[in-house]
């Protein structure tokens, strides 16, 4: 059923005649709900809810009108069933006949998810008002303007949808390809496996047949982010003139606020604190879901001293050039984690043509040392990330590489590392390209004329081979 659980609302009445109305009303207006009576809830509370809609008394689950809190701890408790402690902003419907208790739910409820935050509390003292067409359509304009005005940031929510939608679209494109295989001696169940092997083989290549069902999953699923990036593209819901006025105008007024603290303050460049800066550098350029075994091109390693798959393919002593060659000093010769980044080209090793694998060394360096870090061409600093330091703490980090220093590694000796994190693509692709850009800068050494004409008449030549080559005078009397 999960290709089915795509609802953002929850209805929480111990009578489902009353819950049913409010399924229906929701409906209505277009909105997908759960419905749950409190008595059975889901194996896993629910994720991802914008709105809900709740009875505040649940008589049927030993509530009692007259006693406040008695019955909000009884909702509170079987509202921890339902929905995840999530950071989350909530439209909340509620009904009942004593508002003067609407001001305890809200400090139950903070105490109860502290991370989530009530956008907008409704009030409705009568359930019937669900029922009527009018009603109705005054609790929806509630519902809009608490979205607009209190909600979710509205252009990410609309995202969110469009997502959903854009992933919708695809699965109907590829039912209308098994149509066209009906006609065929297949099951339709086999022709959608043919579509989606082929898939698969297109992203990972022949390598497949020496790997396992996880690997083939995963081929699948990332051959169709291309199809899903192009779709949200031209997504008409994302599009600048289906996006109401307001929202625009707030996203503008947020963009040319951010470009004018870049200029008040070249150092800091942002409105946000350096810390979310950093988490958000982190979600946007690496993954952690990584694994054991599992070798792809923008893995990042953690290099360990005493491992010997490590140390025989860079030895550890080289590590102290490399730290000259990278920071001023040695007062924190000690603070950086070493690392050792996979930069082999994606496309490559998608079809299975890397038989080695081509690793550049780096350090997770704390942002506080930035200025230790050298200027010039062959390193790079890349963030500040949120990623953990050489001590296991969280902190703001700079990834910094240096391309001086590569050397390749078996693959099946690779297997055996395991990774930190990886690169995501653009990430990555600007890492290896800097870092081919570097080992293929033009210039050639030449040894001429000049070089051997500025030699001193007593200068001793140990195996002369001057007298060869074009640019050389021939010898008197020969």
């Amino acid at each position: 059923m999960n290709g089915l659980r795509t609802a953002r609302a929850l209805v929480l009445d111990d009578d489902p005649t009353e819950g049913i109305l409010a399924v229906e009303a929701l409906s209505k207006l277009g909105i997908g709900s759960y419905y749950y009576s409190g008595e059975n809830p889901p194996d896993r509370p629910h994720h991802g809810m914008r709105l809900l809609v709740i009875d505040m008394v649940l008589e049927k689950l030993g509530a009692t009108g007259d006693n406040p809190k008695n019955y909000l701890s009884i909702l509170m408790g079987a509202l921890e069933r339902l929905i995840q402690p999530e950071h989350d902003s909530l439209i909340i419907i509620c009904w009942t006949k004593h508002s003067e208790v609407v001001n305890q739910f809200s400090k139950a409820f903070e105490t109860t998810f502290p991370n989530c935050r009530i956008s907008k509390l409704i009030v409705i003292d009568e359930k019937m008002r669900l029922v009527d067409n009018d009603k109705l359509q005054e609790l929806a304009n509630s519902i809009e303007s608490a979205f607009q005005d209190n909600g979710p940031n509205p252009i990410l929510s609309i995202w969110e949808q469009t997502i959903h939608n854009a992933t919708s679209e695809i699965t109907q494109s590829f039912y209308e390809i098994e149509n066209e295989l009906k006609n065929s001696d297949s099951e339709a169940e086999e022709n959608s496996f043919k579509i989606a092997a082929a898939l698969a083989v297109a992203e990972r290549g022949t390598r497949l047949r020496k790997e396992g069902e996880d690997e083939a999953v995963c081929a699948f699923s990332n051959s169709l982010v291309p199809l899903l990036a192009d779709r949200i593209e031209h997504a008409e819901s994302l599009n600048s003139e289906t996006i109401e006025l307001p929202l625009k105008e707030k996203l503008f007024v947020a963009v040319k606020a951010e470009i004018a603290s870049r200029a008040l303050a070249p150092d800091h460049a942002s409105l946000l604190p350096q810390s979310i800066r950093s988490k958000l550098n982190t979600k946007i350029n690496v993954s952690f879901k990584v694994s054991l075994g599992t070798v792809y091109p923008g893995n990042a390693y953690n290099y360990d001293e005493n491992s010997t798959v490590t140390n025989s393919n860079f030895p550890k002593k080289a590590w102290d050039e490399v730290y000259g060659d990278t920071f001023y000093g040695n007062t924190h010769k000690d603070t950086p984690s070493k690392i050792l980044i996979e930069l082999s080209a994606a496309c490559d090793f998608a079809q299975a043509n890397s038989k080695f694998l081509r690793f550049c060394v780096g350090y997770i360096v704390p942002l506080s040392e930035y200025d230790e870090i050298k200027s010039s061409n062959h390193i790079r600093a890349l963030g500040p990330f949120w990623m953990q330091t050489s001590n296991d703490t969280q902190t703001e980090c700079l990834l910094v590489t240096n391309c001086h220093y590569v050397f390749g590694m078996d693959l099946k000796v690779g297997k055996k590392l395991t990774p930190l994190f990886r690169l995501r693509s653009n990430l990555l692709s600007d890492l290896v390209a800097w870092q081919a850009s570097h080992s293929s800068r033009p210039g050639f050494i030449e040894l001429g004329p000049r070089f051997i004409n500025e030699r001193t008449p007593d200068e001793k030549i140990e195996n002369d081979d001057s007298k060869k080559g074009a640019h050389n005078e021939p010898e008197k009397g020969k």
